[in-house]
């Protein structure tokens, strides 16, 4: 995750925090600044609040194997991606594409996550080098179209990489747009910003995110544990197509 080393609040700063999740209609935190003012709706119920278990997903890996990622890198993702996909769950369906100046899928289809597909992808995984430029728009546009709009799981794609665009739809505007307008199915896009130096490119990959998140990460020798615990906090999707009403007002999410 990253953290900004050079920056001082003008101010006194102060943090709070709970050390238990909310109740389950979570908790609301209210803040004015002159004429303005603001609430944060803090919601995060468990499996035992919501009285279910973890849907089952639709989950495409989208993984950089550009010349940048040569050496380290490559090794960290097929450890970190390598142990995810030993412990997907029955029931989830999954793919995997990597991409460098085009983009190659383990499947042409999404697969169900038995012993026999997770076998293969694995040495899918480990049989891949680093090299050539970098075609996100072609690997995004790639992986959205494998979703099923009509499918009832949740649909999730994890995009991995340490850079810009060199190939293929370079604009990150264009790129943006493709993706949002090839989204029919809704799909929650987490990125992970593996070793990004320019701050530009990170807030790109913030811009596609769609229903998801970004989050940065240094290629240093705990990357693979804190990647895959990132992951965990968005492999078991508990409820969606949520709707929270605020004084008549509608907000859904």
């Amino acid at each position: 995750m990253r953290y900004e080393t050079d920056f001082l609040p003008p101010s006194e700063l102060r943090v709070v925090f709970e050390t238990e999740n909310p109740p389950l209609n979570g908790n609301m935190l209210f803040y004015e600044n002159g004429s303005e003012g603001y609430f944060m709706h803090i919601f995060s119920p468990g499996e035992e609040e919501l009285g279910t278990s973890a849907m089952s997903k639709e989950i495409i890996f989208v993984l950089d194997k550009s010349g940048s990622m040569e050496g380290d890198k490559i090794e960290q993702v097929k450890e970190v991606f390598g142990n995810i996909i030993e412990d997907l769950p029955p029931g989830d369906y999954f793919n995997i594409i990597f991409f460098d100046s085009t983009a190659q899928s383990y499947s042409g289809t999404l697969m169900e996550a038995n012993s026999e597909e997770k076998a293969g992808a694995l040495d899918f995984v480990n049989n891949l080098d680093a090299n050539g430029s970098m075609n996100i728009n072609e690997a995004l546009l790639t992986a959205l179209g494998m979703f099923n709009p009509e499918s009832e799981r949740v649909p999730i794609i994890v995009f991995l990489t340490d850079g810009e665009p060199t190939q293929g739809v370079v604009s990150p505007y264009a790129i943006r747009q493709n993706i949002k307008d090839a989204n029919s199915a809704q799909v929650s896009i987490f990125s992970i910003a593996f070793g990004i130096d320019d701050e530009s490119n990170y807030y790109f990959l913030r811009a596609i995110e769609n229903y998801g998140t970004a989050e940065w990460f240094s290629p240093d020798a705990n990357a693979a544990e804190e990647i895959g615990s990132f992951y965990e906090t968005i492999s078991t999707p508990l409820i969606t197509d949520m709707e929270f009403s605020y004084g008549g007002r509608s907000l859904k999410s």
